[in-house]
């Protein structure tokens, strides 16, 4: 790319984010690479969710079976572990790469 800035490839963007600790409150991974999105769900639970609150504090969602309503109930539910709640909804057809 002549001229013009290279954009930094996602993967270590959320890298960089994630070991600074500059990852906003709400946060949309979407994208054909799944393996991508799923390392990086995985690596903010890692550091941000104890393990033994894993099960309370990391929902994982089934976007063509939960409504918008039971996503945002989730999403206001305060973690118990005081730090972090992750809430990651899979299969999101509005987000789909296909």
């Amino acid at each position: 790319m002549a001229g013009g800035k290279q954009e930094e490839h996602a993967f270590r963007k959320i890298g960089g984010d994630l070991s600074a600790g500059r990852l906003p409150s709400a946060l949309l991974l979407f994208g054909r690479e799944q393996f991508l999105v799923k390392w990086a769900a995985g690596a903010i639970a890692e550091k941000y969710v104890p393990p033994a609150l894993r099960e309370l504090d990391f929902i994982r969602l089934d976007g063509g079976e939960t409504d918008v309503a039971a996503v945002v109930a989730h999403c206001e539910t305060l973690p118990l572990s005081g730090i972090k709640k992750i809430v990651l909804v899979e299969g999101v057809a509005c987000f789909s790469a296909d």
